[in-house]
């Protein structure tokens, strides 16, 4: 029996590039090698509720902290399984991979929450390298907009760079080679949850 996938329903997901940019490339593809309008990234706005956010806030600052060397950020990695104060970012994302990308993904997915302070960024980087099996990554968005201010997250496909919404409770998602990057915070705390999901080699 195959599984449902539900999208919240206070959310419209946009894609990066828009639909717009998307049906545009596809019909200027021939029809001989027209591809699926299958986007970089996926975002959905009001994924979280202020009060999930502040659960998944708690929940992660229990773990001990350790500087991550490929970024500024502090960073806190959740043991697995991970709590179901996190349920609302996997289903997001298993539904929006069911829609799109269709990748086959392990159940369990890891995690990763991130504190930026003033000066933090995250230069442009892939979550994943030769060798690696993670497939798709989900960045939540945890703090209010007007607590920070720079530290957009930008994804960056070839020749390109699309700066996110940054409104408390969005979700990312995007397979874990895009390009992307976090700018430097300029003023406040910028806190995130990444989430990253494995499973069998691509055949």
């Amino acid at each position: 029996m195959e599984r449902s996938y539900d999208i919240p329903d206070r959310t419209v997901p946009y894609s990066i590039p828009s639909e717009a940019e998307l049906s545009y490339i596809s019909m200027k593809t021939p029809i001989y090698m027209r591809p699926n309008r299958i986007p970089h990234a996926m975002v959905g706005e009001a994924i979280l509720t202020d009060e999930q956010c502040d659960a998944i806030i708690s929940v992660c600052m229990t773990e001990e902290p350790y500087e991550f060397h490929g970024c500024d950020a502090v960073t806190r990695e959740l043991p697995m399984p991970l709590s179901d104060v996190m349920k609302p970012i996997i289903e997001f994302a298993q539904a929006i991979n069911h829609i799109y990308w269709k990748f086959d993904l392990d159940k369990e997915p890891g995690a990763w929450f991130q504190s930026y302070d003033v000066g933090c960024s995250y230069l442009m980087h892939m979550d994943s390298d030769i060798g690696q099996t993670r497939k798709l990554t989900a960045v939540a968005l945890l703090s209010p907009s007007t607590d920070y201010i720079g530290g957009e997250l930008h994804i960056c496909p070839t020749g390109s760079e699309y700066e996110t919404y940054k409104t408390r409770g969005t979700v990312v998602i995007f397979p874990s080679w895009m390009p992307h990057l976090v700018t430097p915070v300029e003023e406040g705390l910028r806190q995130t949850l990444n989430v990253g999901f494995y499973g069998p080699p691509f055949r």
